[in-house]
């Protein structure tokens, strides 16, 4: 059977994002807590990460995937530990529009008020960094682990 792209989990392509995300956070030395992700793209790196750096993971469902609409265990849109003050940052794929970045930051701090966004990491391309929203673009470290942490800023 072939599978493509990041869903096979034996692949040198995830393999590959896994250790430039690494290298990425190592070189950017921001200081965070805990590691949030949302969605399968968060969900097959961000996991190997915070194993890697011994870091708290905070995994942020879509709405229709709690238990309440019958597609998961939990009831919970936010799960993990997330301590007073926690620094945390995001990882994902890429970003076109911010809304989902923006989405999990909202959902995180709902969830512990006091959760400080403190760093965004992209194991992909994000080349549409003009329809990213004003927060994002200016209040926010954007890294890209395939460009080795150079801040895209």
């Amino acid at each position: 059977m072939r599978t493509s792209g990041y869903l096979n989990l034996g692949s040198k392509k995830l393999s590959t994002a896994i250790a430039r995300t690494l290298l990425a956070i190592q070189k950017s030395r921001v200081d965070f807590d805990a590691i949030a992700v949302r969605g399968v793209s968060g969900l097959l790196v961000g996991p190997a990460v915070a194993v890697a750096l011994n870091k708290h993971l905070i995994v942020v469902r879509k709405t229709h995937d709690t238990a309440m609409n019958g597609s998961s265990h939990s009831y919970n849109q936010v799960e993990g530990c997330c301590k007073k003050n926690c620094r945390y940052i995001i990882i994902d794929d890429f970003i076109s529009t911010g809304e989902t970045i923006g989405k999990v930051k909202e959902m995180v701090e709902d969830f512990n008020e006091t959760a400080i966004l403190v760093g965004v990491v992209l194991y992909k391309n994000s080349i549409y960094r003009k329809a990213w929203p004003e927060w994002l673009r200016t209040e926010v470290k954007v890294y890209q682990a395939n460009r080795c942490a150079t801040d895209v800023k």
